[in-house]
């Protein structure tokens, strides 16, 4: 299970941050974009590991896992026009959230693990994996 700190640290960034178009977060009410643009965030996996064992509450955990951000245009809207430039947005918002530290110093995050672009029905599609890794006692 994701941490909800984990959580917690994505969406407060980029809901602070990405005022461009609607975003679709995991399991939320689906909306419909109208054809327009949208920004779209899941969290495909996380896994955790037993670090040391303590006490009941004191066992240290370490966990690692990838955010998954898509960032879909309609086609032919261009890669980064000057009226609309969605690269540059997408990599203004990616530096705002890797290399971080957050949850008081138990997660941080790395640079962008994988980059790709698609074509899906018809948006044009820029996914990227943000990593990270999160500690914690359990």
């Amino acid at each position: 299970m994701i941490p909800s700190e984990v959580v917690t640290f994505f969406r407060s960034t980029i809901e602070a941050t990405w005022p461009h178009t609607p975003v679709s977060w995991p399991n939320e009410q689906p909306f419909d974009p109208a054809g327009g643009a949208y920004l779209a965030l899941t969290f495909p996996m996380f896994y955790e590991t037993l670090a040391s064992f303590g006490s009941p509450g004191s066992s240290y955990l370490a966990g690692e896992g990838a955010a998954h951000i898509e960032l879909l245009t309609p086609l032919g809207a261009g890669l980064d026009d000057a009226s609309a430039p969605w690269q540059t947005r997408l990599m203004t918002l990616v530096a705002l959230l890797r290399p971080k530290t957050f949850a008081n110093g138990l997660g941080n995050t790395f640079d962008v693990a994988s980059f790709h672009e698609s074509v899906e029905d018809s948006y044009f599609v820029r996914s990227l994996a943000i990593p990270y890794e999160f500690q914690r006692f359990g």
